[in-house]
């Protein structure tokens, strides 16, 4: 953890780079054409699923907890320390509730 935050900013410019590639680009715009003809509606902006992305790991490097589908409502708006934010990411590995939810037959201990 405390490598990727000294390479915080080398680590978001390659990411950037996989958001801004031409080809991506493409296939995004064919299909939101496609979608708007159909629907024939106006174009609405829409914040990019890759850019949501970017944005999750610049908080998770900052130190903060955030998950799109686990930790929708609880954003932590305070960083964390490196040793806070790993104890917190083991208690939620740890939580008897969420590994209820996993898929019996992932069978980690095989």
């Amino acid at each position: 953890m405390t490598i990727l935050r000294e390479k915080k900013d080398m680590l978001i410019t390659v990411l950037q780079a996989f958001c801004h590639d031409p080809l991506l680009e493409w296939g995004i715009e064919r299909s939101q054409q496609h979608r708007q003809s159909l629907t024939k509606g106006s174009a609405v902006n829409q914040v990019k699923p890759a850019d949501e992305v970017v944005f999750m790991v610049e908080e998770r490097l900052i130190g903060k907890i955030v998950s799109p589908k686990v930790f929708k409502s609880r954003l932590t708006n305070v960083p964390m320390t490196i040793q806070g934010q790993v104890a917190k990411l083991i208690d939620i590995a740890k939580d008897e509730r969420k590994l209820a939810l996993m898929y019996v037959g992932w069978a980690p201990h095989f």
